[in-house]
């Protein structure tokens, strides 16, 4: 459907830069998603092995803000979204225990695989894939976007820009681009701060644990989810998700070290039983996790505007990712109007 108001690139197709996106389209702007790779979500990430799926960014999400309960409702409905887990398992000092139920806490997931939930936010919305922005220049009252698409080189000229991603890859972007932004923006850009981490995915012929979810509180891991607890499988699904500091110290291993130690680590807690299964990935996420966040909800540098937003801003949970991408559509629409 054709739009007649301010045109808006969004840079980035996770849930922050497709919540942007989603609003100010219903707002009627005209408005462009550009995602460097080809598929969408950000850390909302799903991979296959074999015919299974594994989640091996954010594991699940809350429903606790009333416009991202609003945004969820339909998809609860048909079946996109549905509860997994109202608790989840702690290991602590060398023993398995179970949290209490709490009803506040209900966790969500997908039984296709996180990236179902970007492909739903992402419906009538133009995305251009392999799309890799390089910098931004001030054209007037607005603004023309450098990069390339497919590997050519283009541009894309907005009235606006909304810049989705991890606050370290948008400082870079910033940076690329001269003086383009408002200076106290770049200044709390660069003073976010993420952990990495290493994830390992594992398929084994094992019988289902009783745990969903265990949250490591010790040791070289932080989480091994059940992902065969979220959909129909054959298999023991897992995902197991080092810490920050064992990540950060072997993100430059091979595959094969890394897998090695994440299982080890992994069988002592969990009780799994022989070596590494021959079903297995590793993923580096170099940003993963905001260790130090933003203050405000979204950041704008106003002439020409340009918003910031991620789940970076204030609350580091894909419900603050939605959250911020909101934000950042309402400060934008706040300039524009």
């Amino acid at each position: 459907m054709a739009r007649s108001g301010p045109s808006v690139v969004v840079v980035g197709a996770g849930v922050s830069g497709l919540a942007a996106a989603g609003a100010l389209a219903e707002r009627g702007c005209d408005v462009r998603v550009l995602e460097r790779s080809g598929g969408l979500g950000g850390r909302a990430a799903t991979r296959r092995i074999d015919d299974d799926r594994l989640d091996h960014g954010a594991a699940y999400f809350t429903v606790r803000d009333p416009r991202f309960r609003e945004r969820v409702a339909p998809l609860l409905a048909d079946g996109t979204v549905v509860p997994w887990a109202d608790r989840i398992h702690r290991w602590e000092q060398g023993q398995l225990k179970a949290d209490p139920l709490t009803a506040s806490q209900r966790r969500f997931a997908c039984p296709e695989g996180m990236t179902a939930l970007a492909r739903r936010l992402a419906e009538g919305l133009a995305v251009e894939r392999d799309a890799v922005v390089e910098r931004l220049e001030r054209a007037g009252a607005g603004w023309v976007v450098h990069g390339t698409r497919s590997g050519v080189v283009h541009r894309w000229e907005a009235d606006a820009v909304v810049v989705a991603t991890p606050a370290t890859q948008a400082l870079r972007l910033v940076q690329a681009s001269g003086e383009a932004v408002d200076a106290a923006v770049v200044s709390m850009l660069g003073a976010v701060r993420f952990d990495p981490c290493l994830v390992l995915l594992v398929r084994l012929a094992a019988p289902p644990p009783p745990w969903r979810a265990i949250q490591v509180g010790e040791g070289p891991l932080q989480w091994i989810g059940c992902e065969s607890s979220k959909r129909s499988s054959s298999q023991l699904c897992l995902s197991i998700h080092g810490s920050a500091e064992a990540s950060r110290a072997a993100m430059d291993r091979t595959d094969e070290e890394i897998a090695a130690q994440l299982w080890a680590a992994a069988a002592e807690v969990a009780g799994l039983q022989g070596g590494l299964p021959s079903g297995w990935q590793v993923k580096r996420w170099r940003s993963a996790r905001p260790s130090v966040l933003a203050t405000a909800h979204a950041l704008l540098s106003a002439a020409p505007p340009v918003a910031f937003c991620g789940d970076w801003c204030v609350a580091p949970r894909l419900e603050g990712a939605f959250v911020s991408g909101l934000s950042a559509a309402e400060r934008l629409l706040g300039v524009m109007s």
